[in-house]
C-alpha cells in the first residue's frame, strides 16, 4: 500500500492506494516463465496464440447472439457494438492471465523437451560442423 501525504496550512490529505494483487500475482508468474528460458518462452507464446485465436470466434458468436447478424463493418452502429463488445471481453479475460500462465507453465517441460531439446540441438550441431578452426 503506498500511502502520500500533502499538508497545507490548516488542512492534511492522505491518499492512500492499494496495489492490484492480481497485478502481483501476474508479475511473479511471468517471472517464473522468464527463469523457465526460452521453453519458456516459446511455450507462453503458444498459450497466447491459441488463446486469441480461440476468442475471435467467441466475440463473433456473442455479437451474432445479442444482434442476430455477424457484424458488419461497413455499418457503423455494427462497428461501435463490436468495439464494445471487444472492450468488456477484452477486460473480462484478464481474470484468467494467471490461469494462461499456469498452462504455459505446466507445457514448459513438453516443449523443453519436443521443440528446444529436438530442435535447438540440432541447430548446434549443424552451426559446428561449418565453423572453421
Amino acid at each position: 500500500m503506498f500511502t502520500t501525504t500533502t499538508t497545507t496550512e490548516n488542512y492534511q490529505l492522505v491518499i492512500e492506494k492499494e496495489e492490484d494483487p492480481l497485478k502481483e500475482e501476474k508479475d511473479s508468474l511471468l517471472q517464473k516463465i522468464k527463469d523457465a528460458g526460452v521453453a519458456g518462452f516459446v511455450s507462453y507464446g503458444v498459450v497466447q496464440l491459441v488463446f486469441w485465436a480461440a476468442s475471435i470466434p467467441v466475440v463473433l458468436f456473442g455479437f451474432l447472439a445479442v444482434a442476430g447478424h455477424l457484424p458488419d463493418f461497413s455499418n457503423d452502429d455494427d462497428k461501435a457494438k463490436l468495439g464494445a463488445e471487444a472492450f468488456a471481453y477484452v477486460n473480462l479475460v484478464r481474470v484468467t492471465v494467471p490461469a494462461q500462465i499456469g498452462v504455459a507453465l505446466s507445457a514448459t517441460p513438453w516443449v523443453q523437451s519436443n521443440l528446444i531439446d529436438r530442435f535447438g540441438s540440432q541447430k548446434a550441431e549443424t552451426r559446428n560442423e561449418y565453423e572453421q578452426p
